[in-house]
């Protein structure tokens, strides 16, 4: 009996889920800001991804620094502290590299 409740509500709280936008008449608004093309979607996307990786790589120039002070002439923590700094440099220009193609490729495709 309580295994069919739980059914019986799990059903109810579902079709409710597919109802309920059927009831309401407000307009939902597009969080992006974009309109309905895959270009300026694929834009708005690694506008976002730079802002957010951005800080990412700051923190990660940061920390690159910190291992470097903190290493006090050890050959394996500089060693470190290397790598940690290429792959933050390295991360950072794929990103970019990434935004300057999708910006070549939404020029181009806005031109035909």
């Amino acid at each position: 009996m309580k295994n069919n409740i739980i059914k019986l509500s799990a059903t109810s709280f579902v079709f409710f889920l597919m109802v309920s936008p059927l009831l309401v008449s407000a307009q939902i608004e597009n969080p992006l800001k974009f309109s309905t093309s895959i270009s300026s979607f694929v834009s708005s996307v690694l506008d976002y991804a730079v802002q957010i990786i951005s800080v990412g790589a700051v923190l990660g120039f940061i920390y690159s620094g910190f291992l470097f002070i903190k290493a006090q002439g050890n050959p394996g923590e500089i060693t470190k502290a290397q790598e940690v700094f290429y792959n933050v440099c390295l991360g950072t220009v794929i990103l970019l590299g990434a935004k300057l193609i999708a910006k070549i490729i939404v020029g181009t495709l806005n031109k035909l």
